[in-house]
């Protein structure tokens, strides 16, 4: 996470040095590397957006193996229990297995122990996720009052700390929603088995779909309301098309 952001501190000070900002909005293309020049300067920034989400996965990874050893533990623990009980009015066989049972328990947790003592506990990694959101809104909110305003082509500073604080408020809402409704993402999702099937595709069509809004409006000069409804839209378009896709079993990947 911070390597991610110092280098995206380090390529908006290299940006503001050498007037990087002009170069990209006003320069004429007359090279490949001119007619480039977004993908290839903006690859520092969205280098950083991949270190910060590596790491934000990481933590969430850790949340998950911590509530899962826990369920787990329990689940044996209270198998123990009532094994034990059985064997209390006289099943034999389940004299033999309760005490295996509770050998097998007192393993898992003694193994839980020493799990929770070289981990963090999860709510305290999602209250490191929060202050890491937080973190990133107050930055962003600075950088804009000095007149800095997140630029997707920049990729600059302001942009990955807006990337990054709506992707966290957006795992930190699908984590509490886990926590209050259990086993509410535990269930497949045919959107996402429509994009495993056809990444391609429903890539291209999402290209597709932008020149086609690109092309029948002035994106630039539209209103919020509808900018955003544009972008859902578009976004409820492919991801139609990839239910679809999953729906009746259709796969065009062929590779």
């Amino acid at each position: 996470f911070i390597v991610g952001l110092a280098m995206s501190a380090g390529y908006e000070y290299a940006a503001r040095r050498w007037n990087i900002a002009d170069y990209v909005f006003n320069a004429p293309r007359t090279d490949l590397f001119s007619a480039n020049r977004e993908g290839i300067l903006g690859c520092v920034g969205f280098l950083a957006i991949h270190l910060v989400g590596v790491s934000c996965g990481a933590v969430l990874r850790q949340m998950t193996h911590i509530d899962a050893i826990a369920k787990e533990t329990k689940d044996r623990q209270t198998l123990a229990i009532e094994t034990a009980q059985r064997a209390a009015r006289g099943d034999t066989d389940a004299a033999a297995s309760g005490q295996q049972q509770k050998r097998s328990a007192w393993q898992e947790h003694e193994r839980t122990a020493v799990l929770r003592k070289r981990q963090v506990d999860a709510d305290q990694l999602l209250l490191v996720l929060l202050l890491a959101m937080m973190l990133c809104v107050w930055l962003t909110s600075m950088w804009q009052k000095s007149g800095v305003q997140p630029s997707r082509r920049l990729a600059n500073l302001p942009y990955v700390l807006t990337v990054t604080a709506l992707n966290l408020w957006a795992l930190c809402v699908f984590y509490f929603v886990d926590r209050l409704i259990p086993n509410a993402f535990r269930s497949r999702s045919l959107i996402i088995d429509g994009l495993h099937s056809n990444q391609l595709i429903i890539f291209l069509a999402a290209n597709l779909l932008t020149g086609l809004a690109n092309l029948t409006m002035q994106t630039l000069v539209q209103r919020p309301l509808t900018a955003l409804s544009v972008v859902a839209l578009h976004s409820i378009a492919w991801s139609g098309l990839s239910f679809v896709f999953a729906y009746l079993n259709i796969s065009l990947k062929f590779w």
